[in-house]
């Protein structure tokens, strides 16, 4: 691998609700590679209230996928 031909790209999504599960993200991902061109590295941010509380990687050169999730915050009584 070249690091000149490396491609990594970020997107930050902004949901309405907390969405989980494979197939979303890569309905995202898809639709992103089909109107942008498939990255070596996809980095989805996706926000809910401005909070990040998941971000999703596909990692197309190592053929794999990370999902990291984070925690809403909530009000405490």
């Amino acid at each position: 691998m070249s690091a000149s031909n490396y491609v990594e790209t970020s997107l930050d999504v902004q949901v309405y609700k907390e969405f989980g599960g494979k197939s979303f993200y890569e309905e995202i991902a898809d639709n992103h590679n089909r109107l942008n061109g498939k990255p070596d590295r996809l980095e989805m941010n996706l926000y809910l209230f401005n909070y990040c509380y998941r971000t999703v990687i596909f990692d197309y050169e190592e053929q794999m996928a990370y999902i990291y999730v984070g925690y809403l915050p909530r009000d405490e009584e």
